[in-house]
């Protein structure tokens, strides 16, 4: 028989973790998954773009051109998918976006969006030591020049094609330089002979470094330049890391220290 002891009374609330009022700190997954909505509010409120968070989902658009700047993040598991499916038609209307949630989710693809994946959470604990990576010349971009250096790397290197003839500050704008309520966004850009060949962004916010946006051009592969990059973000703010990663990009991510938490889940509408 089990101890009475263990279970709750009628009517008692037993903390789930994604509640809108729980403290951010509750859990590593809470703190990555309302700093991912944060990142994307942080954008799209630096050009004056539209972004809502009710607690329940947060959505952002910083233009109309691509997935990487219009976002909806799911804050707590999808089970209706109808209120899902007005509020994001009301807010994107037919703007491609990118949808993340830490939890599965139902089949989308009745409602427009095709599955993008599950990528790997990983986790770099604070005080790990530091690995040992390539030395490459790695530089914060701290003006609208060097902000401008990161974007082109990043739409070559990713690659983000839509954006090859934007005007700059399409994808990645100066004004997100400033910090905001919602965090600081910093750019790192790697050199070779002087061209900037590799960038990766830390996203400070909610307790947490998230390491985003990270790209290598195909001329500079193989030398480093990824892992070197990514641990120049990582240590760009203090406490626990964070990113989102991929399958083939793992073993890059763990010689860095990070571990394998979970699986998110990505859809997108195009």
């Amino acid at each position: 028989m089990a101890d009475a002891g263990l279970i709750a009374d009628e009517g008692e609330h037993l903390t789930a973790g994604w509640e809108p009022d729980l403290p951010a700190e509750d859990s590593i997954q809470r703190q990555a998954i309302l700093g991912m909505a944060a990142r994307a509010a942080h954008q799209a409120a630096a050009v004056g773009r539209p972004y809502e968070d009710d607690g329940v989902l947060a959505m952002a658009s910083a233009s109309d051109l691509s997935l990487w700047t219009s976002q909806a993040t799911i804050l707590q598991p999808l089970v209706d998918v109808d209120p899902f499916d007005a509020r994001t038609r009301d807010f994107f209307g037919d703007r491609p976006h990118i949808v993340f949630s830490a939890w599965p989710t139902p089949d989308l693809r009745p409602i427009g969006y095709q599955p993008v994946g599950h990528p790997p959470l990983m986790l770099r604990p604070a005080g790990t030591p530091p690995p040992s990576v390539a030395d490459v010349d790695i530089v914060e971009a701290n003006d609208a020049a060097g902000v401008e250096a990161y974007e082109r790397v990043f739409i070559h290197g990713y690659p983000a094609p839509e954006f090859a003839d934007a005007p700059p500050g399409s994808l990645f704008h100066p004004d997100t330089l400033k910090a905001s309520e919602f965090g600081e966004l910093r750019y790192f850009v790697g050199r070779l002979a002087g061209e900037p060949v590799a960038v990766a962004a830390a996203w400070l916010s909610h307790g947490l470094v998230e390491v985003e946006f990270v790209a290598t051009l195909p001329a500079a592969r193989g030398k480093g330049f990824g892992a070197a990059i990514t641990w120049a973000a990582t240590a760009g703010g203090d406490g626990h890391a964070v990113l989102l990663g991929s399958d083939d990009g793992q073993p890059v991510y763990e010689r860095l220290g990070y571990l394998r938490l979970e699986r998110w889940t990505a859809w997108a509408k195009v």
